[in-house]
């Protein structure tokens, strides 16, 4: 439940500034299974990702249905990772914004 409201919180966090950032991009690719995850969509970290994501405005696409233009061009799209950032007392998320050249665009929190 913490992990949740962790990931929530880091979403909620993207604001405007950073919009401009992330609206030279088309697409966000959200991956359906997470790095450091045992299965799919674990604690359903991708569809709140992905559903933050959208109130937000952003065209989210999941990893396994891409579009014909991002599929033959995945320049169009960012792809959004979780980094772990805990310590010993708290459970911290950022979500880290990849560019296809493996830049990191934008960093939550």
């Amino acid at each position: 439940m913490k992990f949740l409201s962790v990931i929530l919180f880091m979403v909620i966090g993207l604001q405007a500034f950073s919009q401009a950032e992330l609206n030279d991009y088309k697409y966000i690719i959200v991956p359906k299974k997470f790095d450091g995850f045992r299965s799919e969509n674990q604690y359903q970290t991708s569809t709140l990702v992905k559903y933050y994501l959208v109130q937000k405005g952003f065209n989210t696409v999941y990893d396994d249905a891409l579009p014909q233009d991002l599929n033959s061009d995945r320049c169009l799209g960012l792809q959004a990772i979780l980094a772990d950032t805990s310590s010993m007392f708290t459970t911290r998320v950022t979500i880290v914004f990849i560019d296809c050249d493996g830049n990191e665009v934008y960093r939550t929190g």
